[in-house]
């Protein structure tokens, strides 16, 4: 008896590979665009634990791992790695806007008071 791998190739890996990559394109979405970058994150890593199911029910039960299982391990930390970029993002972002406009008013602040003791000190050089 022996195994083809062509089907595997075919019908698993050829096709993980370009989820990966679909993945992948979400680094270049818009990261205002959260509906886009999660839906695309999310139906790749679903897809890809799907894959990891179907080879789990297709090969008969075994003590040792085989290389099928381990590249879809691999596949799936890929894949994920995309959805915790755009968390990453996303975090950085709300931190970002928060202490920006914190930044923004202190700044009208520092200018304001500048204007103030400008004023007042050519208010006292003309006296």
């Amino acid at each position: 008896m022996k195994r083809d791998p062509f089907f595997f190739m075919i019908y698993y890996v050829i096709p993980s590979v370009l989820f990966v990559i679909c993945a992948y394109c979400s680094f270049w979405v818009d990261p205002a665009q959260p509906p886009a970058r999660c839906g695309l994150a999310i139906t790749t890593i679903l897809i890809t634990i799907n894959f990891t199911n179907g080879i789990t029910n297709i090969l008969p039960p075994i003590d040792q791992s085989i290389w099928l299982e381990e590249y879809f391990t691999g596949v799936l930390v890929f894949t994920c790695i995309s959805m915790f970029e755009y968390a990453a993002l996303n975090f950085a972002m709300v931190h970002y806007n928060a202490y920006r406009t914190e930044i923004e008013a202190a700044i009208v602040g520092v200018k304001g008071n500048l204007t103030t003791l400008k004023n007042k000190v050519s208010k006292n050089q003309s006296e």
